[in-house]
């Protein structure tokens, strides 16, 4: 029931950020901004699928400590699907995840 809560609460949201900033910036800086973020989310998941095993298997080969390298791949996977959200607040979150200014 939380959960619902919250995920209804995030929706209201970002219908409210998309109507006060889209009508701010307007709309095809609005589109052009949904269409880039959710690009970026794309490449972002799309390059730790295909970097992450192989980083790994060298890591192992190099007998250095995997687990410490864990943390990273799975942040980049949770800023790639937050910036896949269309929504301004999802991308700001998914950017400050990104850019590893957000705690863990």
């Amino acid at each position: 029931m939380k959960f619902l809560i919250a995920l209804l609460a995030l929706l209201l949201i970002e219908i409210g950020l998309f109507v006060v900033l889209g009508g701010y910036i307007g709309l095809w800086p609005t589109l052009a901004w949904v269409a880039l973020a959710g690009g970026l989310g794309f490449v972002l998941l799309k390059g730790t699928t295909m970097m992450g095993p192989i980083s790994m298997s060298r890591d192992l080969f190099e007998f250095r400590n995997a687990d410490s390298l864990m943390p990273h791949p799975i942040l980049v996977v949770v800023a790639g699907t937050l910036l896949m959200f269309p929504g301004f607040l999802t991308d700001a979150l998914g950017l400050l995840r990104w850019s590893g200014r957000c705690a863990a």
